[in-house]
């Protein structure tokens, strides 16, 4: 959702600077903490959260509500149960008569008074009358009219997710991850610098897991001083619809951040910000803290069932293992991680699935791989949708690679297994040169 494009603060001109929650916040965010500790089990409709924040933010009204975003992470409203306002022989009384929830209360209750009362009670005697009700169901502990409404919104009460040690970090951590959302809701251009030749490997590694799982494309670089570059794709290039997806890229961003704070290494984001009116260059030169949210809800764009299906299909055939997410290859400013790496003995092979793509992350993509064949880097194959086999058979692209086509209409999914093991089996044979060379020494 992120905290709304009303709510960001730019510092800046020609290059802005988006302003997120720093430590400085810290004793004020302790403040509001300790009101909804306090403030828990009330209802809605007797506290105002947001009035407090800006008070407490003295009028800073969009780094209130960004805040309130932020902290709805952890606070957030629940209806009251049965349960928590009758007692346990009343909720039974209520259960056998088939009412185990509010809904199912009213619509008891409004039933009975439109088959006695006509649908309505008179003023004079419609408090008598609601006892009377209460009595006769078996719930006469708690005010009926309110009972019914048990539901409203503003009968909700206050609640903290969880038990576990919150602090305000945390709450620091979680709006910034909203307000990095924001910004990443409306670019079309993202990309991370992680400073440092020791940054590269686990990073990268990362980088590429965790886009696949959310579906968002990484592009992977080596710069001039050694940097991992990881440009992932904004929603305006690559979905078309901004907003669907910044969520998911905000948190391959953050699970990179997280990572190289653990390890001291210096990362900064640049991004190409869109308005209605205009666009400009964001960057964010010291990345804050940031919080990924851990009921985070996929927004899948492609289907992972080629990839699953090949990892517990074609492991084990003929002694092959299969190696998900193998070690990034790095020559020069290139840094590929395939899907897979299957190996049998000596040998080893990877193996790169090209299943969902679009116009201009596929030219991205074709780049990339294309280097990989100027840099002659062998042992590779491709698995290729045969949606996309005029793209790849022209005759300057892949010429170094074996490339096999697999279907896939809805959930019917057919890889050509056998076409793959004979290619496997003529050129990385079961008896690899160091077995034979051993049974000729025998």
């Amino acid at each position: 959702m992120g905290v709304g494009l009303k709510n960001l603060i730019f510092e800046g001109k020609d290059v802005k600077t988006p302003v997120f929650l720093s430590e400085d916040y810290l004793p004020k965010i302790e403040s509001i903490m300790t009101w909804f500790e306090e403030a828990r089990g009330k209802k809605k409709s007797e506290i105002d959260p947001e009035k407090f924040i800006i008070e407490t933010f003295n009028g800073e009204e969009k780094l209130s509500k960004s805040l309130l975003r932020g902290i709805s992470w952890f606070y957030n409203y629940r209806e009251k149960k049965l349960l928590e306002v009758l007692k346990k022989e009343e909720v039974r009384a209520l259960a056998e008569k088939g009412i185990k929830t509010v809904e199912n209360l009213r619509f008891y209750v409004f039933t009975l008074i439109n088959k006695k009362y006509g649908g309505f009670l008179p003023k004079k005697n419609r408090e008598n009358i609601l006892k009377k009700i209460g009595k006769e169901i078996g719930a006469e502990s708690y005010p009926l009219d309110t009972l019914v409404w048990l539901d409203n919104e503003g009968e909700k009460i206050l609640f903290r997710e969880g038990e576990n040690k919150l602090t305000a970090l945390d709450v620091i951590s979680s709006t910034n991850f909203e307000i990095l959302e924001t910004l990443f809701n409306n670019s079309s251009f993202c990309r991370l610098e992680f400073l440092g030749e020791r940054s590269v490997g686990t990073l990268a590694k990362i980088a590429i897991r965790t886009a696949k799982i959310v579906g968002v494309q990484a592009g992977l670089s080596i710069s001039d001083k050694n940097s991992l570059i990881c440009e992932l794709s904004g929603p305006f290039s690559l979905f078309g619809k901004p907003t669907k997806f910044g969520r998911n890229v905000s948190y391959v961003a953050a699970k990179l951040v997280d990572n190289a704070h653990k390890n001291d290494i210096e990362c900064r984001i640049e991004a190409v910000f869109h308005t209605r009116r205009r666009k400009f260059i964001v960057v964010i030169p010291k990345i804050p803290p940031l919080l990924t949210p851990k009921n985070f809800k996929l927004e899948p764009i492609f289907d992972s069932s080629v990839e699953r299906r090949f990892e517990a299909s074609f492991n084990g055939l003929r002694g092959w293992k299969v190696i998900r997410e193998p070690t990034p290859v790095i020559l020069e400013d290139l840094v590929f991680v395939p899907d897979f790496k299957i190996t049998r003995n000596d040998a080893e092979v990877m193996v790169e699935i090209i299943g969902f793509w679009r116009e201009e992350y596929s030219k991205k993509k074709l780049e990339k791989l294309k280097k990989l064949q100027q840099k002659k880097v062998k042992n590779l194959v491709f698995l290729v949708n045969e949606n996309l086999k005029k793209m790849f058979e022209k005759p300057s692209f892949f010429l170094f690679y074996h490339l096999f086509y697999y279907k896939q209409k809805g959930k019917k999914l057919e890889i050509p297994y056998k076409q793959l093991l004979d290619y496997l089996d003529e050129n990385f044979p079961k008896n690899t040169p160091q077995q034979k060379k051993k049974q000729k020494e025998k």
